[in-house]
């Protein structure tokens, strides 16, 4: 069995990549947080409503405050990356949280309904 030799090579953003010699197929090793966010916006274009729910669901995961969409860090991230999206305010998010803990209250009881 042949394998092909490997080659390091450096790309304009600076991320460290390793491709096989010959191969257009490139793996990478680790992107930069810029270089993430763009691809991500290039992949899949989201409804504001989808937008604010992936926020949401990040803040209820990581157990964060709602005011971390207020903090200037947080704002800085997504003007620079993603500076067509607007930042739902935490007032917008609290509002959200209860639709979001209706719905999963909802969806536990179905489940428990069908449990003998």
């Amino acid at each position: 069995m042949t394998t092909k030799p490997l080659k390091r090579t450096l790309s304009d953003n600076n991320t460290d990549q390793l491709a096989e010699c010959g191969s257009p197929n490139k793996r990478i090793r680790q992107q930069s947080v810029v270089h993430s966010f763009a691809q991500k916006a290039q992949c899949k274009a989201v409804s504001q409503k989808e937008f604010e729910f992936e926020i949401l669901s990040m803040l209820v995961d990581d157990m964060q405050p709602i005011a971390t969409v207020e903090r200037s860090g947080f704002k800085k991230l997504f003007q620079r990356n993603l500076p067509n999206v607007d930042l739902p305010s935490r007032r917008t998010l609290a509002r959200n949280i209860d639709d979001m803990y209706d719905s999963h209250k909802q969806q536990l009881i179905e489940e428990l309904k069908h449990i003998d």
